[in-house]
């Protein structure tokens, strides 16, 4: 049993309380429900008192103001200093002015509905968290701040939200996504004019967005991308609605087109020499220079060439292979080398067991193998069998390695860095071995003998320098300049030097160049040029098969260029679906995705109070029978 000790009678010195009912009697609960000035805390609870003081109400336009019985209701309000906090609110009954209803009626509360235990602010900060997390997530974000619900009851107050379904929409953006790749594809339903989520449909060949249309005979102007399923679902509802083609996807159409092209006949690297301006035929060769990025610290290390001993004076032995003991083909012939080793200790074993005359025949037919590996498996001593059952290339042998290994090991066991170790080893006295080997060294004998050392490659610590007087441009260098026509976006500088010299080599680039810029200019309505005298000086072009995908969409791509809609908001919007499904960790059917996502678009760009007024519909205080909620306004109820 809890012990509370309890703190009633001392809210004249709480400051931090007087401050909290203040704000419940002005804010929340309102003028004619006063909070006292006393209270009861306990461990791990609040309880205030409150009262009201309405002495008449209206029912039906008749006065009731003849006052029955006081009664109270104790439920629980948004927590204070991190407790659950609960009211215990006196309220009155009033005699009913009809005589065809109950003998009582009590007066409407504005801020709890009937028979509920907790407010409706406090139900608005859970649907808050649902919104936002999954509910494991809201469940652990809300036990914090003293709001103390379960799961389930989180579900709960979520799943009672209905939503209103608006069948005088008249302009909609259209878009599909994925919410498992490759696997599981939405067809999303949005407000053009106010971003809102109007449905989520399951797939996107058109055939559910194509009954959502049969619904909503008021739709007049359908965003979309170019998706051929929505248009033919269009077409076939009502030929009438005005469609508009998006111009983002247009000219990512274009670019893709383009990409492709020039992917064909640029090279992956292209080399301008600065001096005269002319392109290489071939790469130059690259200054490939090492050096450490740290040479203070090299100087602080102090290592010999000694074999490496305990803290008791003892040689530590340890795996001096050059090969890595981490790979598939590693473990693969270790396999393999231990079916070996089983296979000669059987074969000694039953040349042992077995001496009879003919035993030898018996044997190998046992075995399945020849008379003379018999015979050389049988004779074979213990280090011979090691030796053959050691994995090829993991063997052992005495080099001029020997002492920079007991080095590399010693520095491995003091946590030394890779790169440190490679450096400190290069620049010791007499080393003139091989650099990549010494490398190799570093990397496979601290992965081989330390579990968790990060591999070393000393491409790593390489620079590579061009040349001086020489420009090296990428392929995809050339494509994003070429197909960056919009004038506020910055291009690459360097390139532009250049593009002469790129141009006159291929010609492609600059047709491509000619093709964008025409293409932004009439999508953008700079020029008066008509769509159609560009799709026919095209057709034949790097862009034939997106000319002949505008020429089947004409239509709606003139709409973008004069029309204002688009529906460019889609994108961001579809993103923030697939961030909303994520963070439920995937365990939400089509219908709570829904309306998770319909209360997201809503309430992501509302603050807190105007999220209240969403849900709850703000009261108005004029007089007491305007505490009564009127939802005909509201998107969504309470169901």
């Amino acid at each position: 049993m809890k012990t509370r000790e309890s703190k009633k009678g001392f809210i004249s010195k709480d400051k931090e309380m007087k401050k909290e009912t203040k704000k419940l009697t002005s804010l929340f609960l309102g003028e004619e429900y006063p909070v006292a000035d006393e209270y009861d805390e306990y461990e791990d609870e609040i309880v205030l008192f409150a009262s009201s003081r309405f002495i008449r109400i209206i029912v039906d336009g008749m006065i009731a103001d003849r006052i029955h019985a006081k009664a109270t209701r104790k439920f629980e309000i948004a927590p204070i200093r991190n407790k659950r906090t609960y009211i215990i609110l006196e309220y009155s009954r009033f005699k009913n002015p009809r005589s065809d209803g109950p003998k009582t009626i009590p007066e409407p509360l504005p801020f709890i509905d009937p028979y509920k235990r907790r407010s409706k602010d406090l139900d608005a900060a859970i649907v808050c968290a649902s919104i936002f997390l999954s509910i494991s997530s809201a469940e652990t974000m809300l036990h914090g701040i003293g709001i103390f619900v379960s799961r389930s009851t989180i579900r709960r107050t979520f799943m009672v939200i209905v939503f209103h379904d608006d069948k005088f929409i008249s302009i909609i953006g259209v878009d599909d996504a994925s919410i498992r790749k490759g696997i599981k594809y939405v067809t999303v339903i949005y407000d053009a004019e106010t971003g809102d989520c109007l449905a989520v449909l399951m797939g996107r060949d058109g055939s559910a967005f194509e009954t959502w249309l049969e619904e909503h005979p008021n739709v007049k102007v359908v965003a979309r991308d170019r998706a051929s399923g929505y248009a033919k679902a269009v077409r076939k509802v009502n030929p009438t609605i005005i469609q508009v083609a998006d111009r983002f996807h247009l000219f990512q159409n274009l670019n893709d087109y383009i990409k492709a092209a020039l992917k064909k006949v640029l090279p992956k690297e292209l080399f301008v020499r600065t001096s005269d301006g002319c392109m290489l035929d071939k790469p130059p060769t690259y200054e490939t220079t090492i050096s450490p990025r740290n040479k203070e610290r090299l100087a602080e290390y102090s290592f010999d060439t000694s074999e490496p001993k305990d803290k008791y004076g003892n040689i530590i032995l340890f795996d001096r292979t050059h090969r890595d003991k981490n790979t598939k083909e590693y473990r693969k012939a270790q396999k393999s080398a231990a079916e070996k080793r089983e296979l000669i200790e059987n074969v000694k074993k039953y040349a042992r067991e077995h001496t009879e005359h003919g035993s030898r025949k018996k044997l190998c037919e046992h075995f399945k193998i020849t008379q003379p590996t018999a015979l050389k498996y049988i004779r074979m001593s213990e280090e011979e069998v090691e030796k053959a059952t050691t994995p090829s290339g993991y063997v052992t042998r005495s080099s001029e390695w020997d002492k920079y290994i007991n080095v590399i090991y010693k520095m491995h066991a003091a946590k030394i860095d890779p790169e440190d170790i490679f450096f400190y080893v290069l620049d010791m006295p007499g080393f003139n071995l091989n650099q990549r080997t010494l490398a190799n060294y570093v990397d496979v004998i601290g992965r081989n003998n330390f579990v968790g050392r990060r591999s070393f490659r000393i491409i790593s610590v390489t620079d590579f320098k061009l040349p001086d007087g020489i420009v090296r441009f990428t392929q995809d260098d050339i494509i994003k300049f070429v197909t960056t026509v919009n004038p506020k976006t910055k291009k690459n500088e360097e390139v532009e030097k250049y593009i002469d010299v790129i141009v006159a080599k291929y010609s492609e680039v600059d047709e491509a160049m000619k093709i964008a810029k025409e293409f932004h200019s009439i999508i953008m309505g700079e020029v008066n040029t008509p769509i159609e005298d560009f799709l026919v000086r095209y057709e034949n072009s790097m862009i034939a098969s997106l000319c002949k995908g505008i020429w089947a969409d004409l239509d709606a791509v003139k709409n973008a260029i004069e029309l204002p809609y688009n529906s460019g908001f889609v994108e961001g919007s579809n993103n923030l679906l697939k961030l909303t499904e994520r963070t439920s960790f995937g365990r939400l059917g089509i219908e709570n995705l829904e309306r998770k996502f319909k209360m997201r678009t809503r309430a992501e760009k509302l603050t807190a109070r105007e999220i209240r007024k969403m849900l709850f519909k703000e009261l108005g205080a004029d007089e007491p029978q305007q505490s009564i909620p009127n939802y005909d306004a509201l998107p969504f109820t309470f169901g």
